[in-house]
């Protein structure tokens, strides 16, 4: 089924590359935001009839860890409550480091999870598998075992023989996308183990197919 992925909108009120508007938002704010609204234009032409049109968030939706002000808050939540009443869209997201004042995504931690009072916002702070869509989502884990082992048990819930018409979404630091970064993250092979039919990974704002 179709569905539309993006990741690491780093909502905030930018200092560089921008200037205060006539409605209070930041330009750069409101640039990303209108971004996100070209997404959700995506996800309702593309679905098919009779589908909510959903996008998947793969983490870091807000820029600054532990600290939200009201002035981005209720920027985005007046921003996302537009879009979804022009294309009604649904929202489906993952914690990024950078949404986290923990160290591990918890809903208490997550700055992303004030998206929850929303109805047609989902932000999970947990593993969780979406069967409508087959997509898996795994939010930031400090340790990369730790992942590993959310994404083998993952793997084990779905079932080895049909993983591989799955995606899982993840935020992740992946080897070889970044050039001048040191290998600390996963390689492609190991992604490739774990037997999805995808994997989308946030964290590194570069698109690049390992």
């Amino acid at each position: 089924m179709t569905f539309v992925a993006i990741s690491d909108t780093h909502l905030h009120n930018w200092s560089q590359f921008a200037i205060p508007t006539e409605s209070g938002i930041n330009s750069r704010l409101l640039q990303i935001l209108k971004a996100i609204e070209e997404a959700a234009c995506a996800a309702d032409y593309h679905a098919p009839a009779g589908v909510v049109p959903t996008v998947y968030h793969g983490g870091d939706l807000f820029h600054v860890r532990g600290s939200l002000t009201p002035s981005v808050l209720n920027a985005v939540l007046d921003f996302f409550k537009t879009i979804h009443r022009d294309y009604g869209v649904r929202f489906r997201m993952i914690a990024g480091n950078h949404d986290l004042e923990t160290k591990d995504s918890c809903p208490m931690g997550n700055a992303a999870a004030a998206l929850n009072s929303l109805p047609f916002v989902e932000v999970v702070s947990e593993k969780t598998l979406f069967e409508d869509h087959k997509v898996a989502l795994l939010p930031w884990r400090d340790s990369m075992d730790d992942l590993r082992a959310d994404l083998a048990h993952v793997k084990d819930a779905i079932g080895a023989s049909v993983a591989s018409k799955w995606t899982a979404i993840i935020h992740a630091p992946v080897n070889g996308v970044v050039l001048g970064i040191p290998d600390h993250g996963f390689d492609g092979k190991e992604l490739a183990s774990y037997g999805f039919g995808l994997v989308l990974a946030g964290h590194y704002h570069n698109h690049k197919k390992i």
